[in-house]
């Protein structure tokens, strides 16, 4: 994959970020108070906070966050943690509002959770967030998609470019891809309208994929 997404993977950067917020009218007032929330507080010199303690922070900012939204009854959310991330899953009628279009909202929502979790911390943890599975659903979409592309682009010799995706899309798509033999992937664009181009591998190419 490319050093943009490299470096931006696996939350969007604060441009991208700010791309997604913006949105629609709801998404952009929700940005306005929970970027506020998310930038509050003094700043102090950096500490260290044990997992347990960072996913009930992440649990309860994550219930805080969600007020924001129309929904026809409080979710539940679930948590659970390994040693690199922090699980939240919210579950309940009406959920899928918190997805958004391509799953813009849960992606800004994932990212400014990031923010605050671990905010002035030495020792952070990378905050997963999803609701009805679609980020297994996604992910599965984008696998295919890319084969997809590939078959295509073994057929024609042409590149193919893909649609505009997240830096986290992009990177599922580079990886679906990665190490196959004959084709390779690389982002062009600039965000938050940067897409794949999925094409035949050249001798000139490094071995690995997407990387530029």
């Amino acid at each position: 994959m490319d050093e943009h997404d490299q470096r931006d993977d696996p939350k969007p950067g604060p441009e991208e970020a700010d791309a997604l917020l913006d949105h629609d009218e709801e998404t952009a007032e929700f940005s306005a108070r929970a970027s506020s929330a998310a930038g509050s507080g003094p700043e102090r010199a950096g500490r260290a906070a044990s997992a347990e303690e960072l996913m009930e922070r992440a649990l309860r900012l994550c219930e805080e966050l969600v007020r924001f939204f129309p929904l026809q009854q409080t979710p539940q959310i679930r948590a659970h943690h390994d040693q690199e991330t922090i699980y939240l899953a919210i579950e309940g009628d009406g959920s899928g509002l918190l997805i958004g279009k391509k799953g813009q909202t849960l992606d800004a929502l994932q990212y400014l959770l990031n923010r605050m979790v671990n905010r002035n911390l030495d020792n952070p943890l990378r905050v997963e967030l999803d609701t009805e599975n679609y980020r297994s659903r996604r992910r599965s979409q984008l696998t295919a998609l890319a084969r997809k592309a590939a078959d295509e682009v073994r057929a024609s010799g042409q590149p193919m470019a893909l649609e505009p995706m997240s830096p986290t899309e992009r990177r599922i798509v580079h990886l679906a891809l990665h190490g196959m033999p004959d084709v390779v992937t690389e982002s062009e664009g600039i965000p938050p309208e940067r897409y794949v181009v999925v094409r035949i591998r050249l001798d000139a190419d490094r071995d690995d994929s997407g990387e530029d």
